[in-house]
């Protein structure tokens, strides 16, 4: 790590014009903020890396390509928005770990209302797989179809696509169903007692909280069980591609039912699929590939800093706070509202401060006013006791003086809609839910509140966003809402 001269001297000039003693952030940053970093904004997203020219040309034409190739597998995908996708790709390794504070994954998606964002590190090695391509399939898969994947099949489909063989600059084929890691790194079911059984691939909801070893055991199964869904048939075994749509069109799954064979024999049938000497491939024709129209800009220090503690706020919030501490000059509106943001779940009081002040300075701003709604409300989710309904109608003003001023705000909708939903009701808050979902509609929180508006007008829509809440909720306390929202529609139901 490179020692950021006169560090303490920028933090300290922050913290005393917000009016409060600095906190103990890390004395250094680490050596990629001072790294040059260049943005490319393409149709379909924004790609910031500190890649070689060439490289990021080369990865970014990769990614177009392999959009194509999705809606070429799923032509009913198409013309769904979704989250404005933004990704942060990484030139060396040992970044990733040290800019999200997690060295177990090559690629990882971080929660937003604003955006989706990817952070995708280099390709393990030996990997068949590209990191990037897996990642972009889970936002295709979330943003652009309508199902709510379970998650073995998610994680398979994006392993299976993710290690897709795309040839030359413009290939015209694209060819699925390679191996995505060595032979090395194989571990199945019949190595050893200590593997997971299928039946716990298929019940499978959070990987979070598992081992490593574990985690790498449900991908390799679930991979084997989207390629022997996909193609084991041409091996003469059941075709279970129709089984696979009647399970993934309901809300309530019953694998056995659905596939008429249980996870357990199916794990039968797989050891027998994975001894053959080779697996079937298939071979997807791509339409004709156009040049990406591509615009491309290399940030300043400060905009890289900002932009960077932008992506990683709720990862490793404290690393933000210090990068966002050491820029020079004084603090902009948009500075100050991302300081709040990443401040938020470690000082509230600090946050607070941060966003007035930036309220100060631009009292229109949409990013500050809305992080303003939001410190409001926190700690008042589901709430009715007097203090909290009085901040959800405050809260539910500066939402709609956000929405008003920038509609582009979404996640100001969102805000509108949940502070609605605490004091005037379901079907006043309905509309802003439903243009929030529609835009967000991999967002567990959205998908939550939607289905809780709905569960209250006594809407059947509710079941498949209650469900979908649960199944991409990645915190316990969202889970256990959405498990309550579902037990109190069963019992009306």
């Amino acid at each position: 790590m490179r020692v950021m001269q006169k560090k303490a001297v920028r933090m300290l000039g922050l913290a005393l014009m917000l009016g409060f003693a600095p906190l103990a952030w890390p004395s250094d940053l680490p050596a990629s903020f001072s790294r040059t970093w260049c943005a490319y904004q393409t149709e379909r997203f924004r790609f910031l890396t500190d890649l070689p020219h060439r490289r990021a040309a080369a990865r970014i034409k990769r990614l177009v390509r392999f959009r194509q190739l999705f809606l070429e597998l799923f032509p009913n995908a198409q013309g769904r928005a979704g989250l404005p996708l933004r990704m942060l790709v990484l030139r060396r390794a040992k970044d990733l770990g040290e800019l999200a504070g997690n060295t177990a994954y090559a690629g990882i998606t971080v929660p937003s209302l604003r955006f989706y964002q990817l952070l995708i590190g280099p390709d393990p090695s030996p990997a068949f797989s590209d990191t990037g391509m897996h990642e972009y399939a889970h936002y295709l898969m979330r943003n652009q179809t309508t199902w709510n994947y379970p998650l073995w099949y998610e994680e398979g489909l994006a392993t299976y696509l993710g290690a897709v063989r795309l040839h030359g600059s413009a290939p015209t084929l694209a060819r699925l169903g390679g191996k995505p890691w060595a032979d090395a790194q194989w571990r199945l079911a019949t190595r050893g007692e200590k593997e997971m059984d299928y039946e716990e691939v298929v019940g499978a909801a959070n990987l979070l909280d598992w081992p490593l070893s574990k985690q790498t055991d449900f991908y390799q199964k679930s991979w084997l069980m989207v390629h022997f869904i996909r193609l084991g048939h041409l091996l003469d075994h059941p075709d279970l591609r129709g089984r696979l749509a009647d399970y993934l069109a309901h809300t309530r799954r019953d694998f056995s039912a659905a596939f008429r064979l249980s996870p357990t024999a199916l794990g039968e049938l797989l050891r027998s699929y994975w001894r053959r000497r080779s697996l079937p491939n298939e071979t997807v024709p791509l339409p004709e590939a156009e040049a990406p129209r591509v615009a491309r800009r290399c940030l300043s220090s400060a905009e890289s800093r900002l932009e960077l503690a932008q992506s990683i706020a709720d990862l490793n919030p404290r690393l933000a706070v210090a990068a966002l501490n050491s820029l020079d000059g004084p603090a902009s509106a948009k500075r100050l509202t991302a300081l709040s943001i990443a401040l938020t779940n470690l000082d509230g009081r600090r946050a607070a401060t941060a966003v007035e002040q930036a309220l100060r300075l631009a009292p229109n701003h949409p990013g500050a006013t809305v992080q303003r709604a939001r410190l409001q409300v926190r700690g008042c989710a589901l709430s009715s006791a007097p203090a909290c309904m009085a901040n959800w109608a405050q809260a539910a003003e500066l939402y709609r003086r956000a929405w008003k001023d920038s509609p582009e705000r979404y996640d100001a909708a969102y805000g509108l809609g949940v502070a609605y939903l605490h004091t005037r009701g379901a079907k006043e808050a309905l509309r802003y839910l439903r243009l929030a979902q529609e835009r967000m509609p991999s967002v567990a929180q959205t998908n939550y509140y939607l289905g809780e508006a709905y569960r209250r007008l006594g809407d059947e829509r509710a079941a498949e966003h209650l469900h979908k809440a649960l199944s991409w909720s990645l915190e316990p306390a969202w889970k256990a809402r959405a498990e309550t929202a579902l037990a109190r529609l069963r019992g009306r139901y």
